[in-house]
């Protein structure tokens, strides 16, 4: 009916803002990276009289990268899928926490005596606030960091390509070899399929298995197919808070 068509409008709406969200977070990260790997570099020069990578890796970062020359496409995707397992991570460590009452258990623990019970409390929200973010970080770097070992260990050549960390290596690479490089546009193309891989490959599967809870086969492809029309029809508003959206409280 038709209240249920606005509750499936006011959804895709609200996918709508989260992409949009998820990507300026993204661009603000990679800024802050560039940013960062360069100031880096320039204290790296004074103290030790060279930039951190020498042309060597800095041409080897560069071609790297290049999507149609090595496995950047293939990596990019693998490295959606390890975020979206790292945000599973960040779910379960939040559940047990909230299962075993860790905050409440930490509001009332005997150290109230030594430390004061508004501290102890304190610290009990805290955890329960930020919880989720801890793990989450725990996990993406356990599984960005292990996985080139892992595929190593195995014999297969495993690499990954998060956006934010591959923009500090072009950074660094770039300030060695500068922007008229070989490889370096294609390099700087490759941040943009990184970017779009790790971002809808994660939502991809984390709308997958959203999907498959019982009983909303039928409302998934309804969402699915409105999330498809809207974006045929108005494509700019999951990038940009353009139109109705914009004006929005």
């Amino acid at each position: 009916g038709a209240k249920e068509q606005g509750q499936l409008d006011d959804l895709v709406t609200l996918i709508q803002r989260i992409c949009r969200s998820q990507l300026g977070a993204a661009i603000g990260n990679v800024g802050m990276v560039a940013a960062t790997a360069l100031l880096y570099n320039l204290v790296h020069i004074r103290m030790h009289g060279a930039p951190f990578l020498d042309q060597h890796a800095a041409e080897h970062t560069l071609q790297s990268f290049d999507p149609l020359h090595s496995g950047t496409i293939f990596f990019a995707a693998l490295t959606g899928v390890l975020l979206w397992l790292s945000s599973l991570g960040a779910g379960w460590l939040e559940n047990w926490v909230t299962y075993r009452r860790l905050p409440e258990a930490i509001a009332n623990h005997r150290l109230g005596r030594v430390f004061g019970r508004g501290t102890m409390r304190w610290l009990g929200r805290t955890l329960q606030h930020n919880v989720a973010g801890i793990g989450g970080n725990v996990a993406v770097g356990f599984l960005l960091g292990m996985t080139p070992v892992i595929g190593s260990f195995f014999g297969v050549p495993l690499e990954v390509r998060h956006v934010t960390l591959s923009t500090g290596s072009l950074a660094l690479a770039a300030y060695t070899l500068g922007i008229g490089a070989p490889h370096f546009w294609g390099a700087v193309a490759a941040i943009g399929v990184m970017l779009a891989l790790n971002f809808s490959v994660s939502f991809a599967c984390a709308l997958f298995v959203a999907l498959r809870a019982p009983g909303i086969d039928h409302a998934g492809r309804r969402l699915l197919r409105a999330i498809f029309v809207r974006f045929v029809r108005e494509p700019l508003p999951f990038f940009l808070p353009v139109g109705r959206d914009a004006t929005t409280p």
